[in-house]
């Protein structure tokens, strides 16, 4: 027997990375941006010291889908794909994953692509309402109270109208001589009017402020939402009517038959109801049935004026008579505004 003999080996084996994750990823009803993380392990096969690391690229038909792909997993380790809802819409879809074995440079060893593998995706994003102002100004003009005008609010569509909350608006103002009246929860793509009507004579200038809420109408995993406010200004002015007023009476009184003619004045005033400066004039006819009967001028909101009744006294006997006075309320010629005749009054 000869003596026996040996020889060295050197080198080393490695395996393959191993990739191991989730089957699905759920994100259920979230808003746009919102992330999910879907973890991904290079599981140990024999040894971490000798096992590739793994390289993860994560892709997807669903437009909806943004990633943002690990670093190089190291046998053992773990880290996050970032999943993020990039847009409104259906999040439904499958995450491909391609997977790569780095053999991170060993000498005599190549990086080798794995099969790849799929993961689920569910769940939906919302977009929060989008509030757009039909002008930065509502001009009134000179208007009647109760009158007013509108203005609209469009909740415009940022990506999907099935997949964007509705808005909510109220209306306030400091100019208390506004009534606002704020519409009602508006859909997406929809439009609603703010109304603003005049409720008392005066400058109807202002602001008016929108505070605005995304509603999420209960949608499970959502919550509503407070949006920046919005306002617009208010231009325009509220002007009343006329109003007369005047005795029910005009008494001559006892008088001795004489030649000629005796005079009484009956005066009529345009009674103020809120600001002079807004209020029609007052125009005043009168007639009587025997007497002569002549009217003041134009009277200004505040002023007074007379009306002369001049009865003949030539003549012994009843000086009874009706007085039929007759009232128009004067614009002025105010653009946007109309003559209106008043009730008549007898005395």
């Amino acid at each position: 027997a000869l003596a026996g003999q040996s020889f060295a080996v050197t080198g080393a084996a490695f395996d393959y990375a191993t990739a191991t994750t989730a089957a699905s990823l759920a994100f259920g009803n979230v808003r746009v941006g919102a992330n999910r993380a879907l973890n991904v392990a290079n599981t140990v096969t024999t040894s971490a010291a000798y096992q590739d690391s793994l390289d993860v690229l994560a892709t997807s038909a669903n437009a909806q889908l943004g990633f943002a792909n690990p670093g190089s997993i190291l046998a053992g380790a773990n880290a996050d794909v970032t999943v993020t809802a990039a847009a409104a819409g259906s999040l439904a879809g499958n995450i491909a994953l391609a997977l790569t074995s780095n053999a991170n440079g060993v000498a005599g060893l190549s990086n080798f692509g794995l099969a790849g593998q799929s993961v689920a995706v569910t769940g939906a994003a919302f977009d929060l309402a989008s509030a757009t102002l039909a002008a930065a100004t509502l001009d009134l003009g000179n208007v009647r109270l109760g009158q007013g005008s509108t203005l609209a609010v469009t909740n415009a569509v940022v990506t999907a109208a099935a997949f964007q909350d509705s808005l909510d608006v109220v209306a306030a103002s400091a100019n208390g001589k506004l009534t606002l009246a704020a519409p009602g929860n508006i859909l997406a793509s929809a439009s609603g009017n703010v109304g603003v009507t005049a409720n008392t004579a005066g400058s109807l200038a202002g602001t008016v402020t929108l505070g605005l809420t995304s509603n999420a109408n209960g949608v499970v995993g959502l919550e509503n939402t407070a949006l920046a406010g919005q306002s617009f200004a208010v231009t325009g002015a509220a002007f009343d009517y006329a109003t007369a007023t005047a005795a029910s009476t005009l008494a001559f009184g006892n008088v001795r038959v004489a030649a000629g003619t005796t005079a009484r004045n009956l005066a009529v005033t345009n009674t103020v109801t809120t600001s002079a400066a807004f209020q029609d004039s007052l125009d005043v006819t009168a007639a009587a049935a025997l007497h002569t009967a002549v009217a003041p001028g134009n009277l200004l909101a505040g002023a007074s004026g007379d009306v002369v009744v001049t009865a003949s006294t030539a003549v012994a006997g009843s000086l009874a008579d009706t007085l039929t006075l007759g009232f128009t309320s004067n614009a002025n010629g105010l653009n946007g505004l109309s003559n209106l005749a008043l009730a008549g009054q007898s005395v």
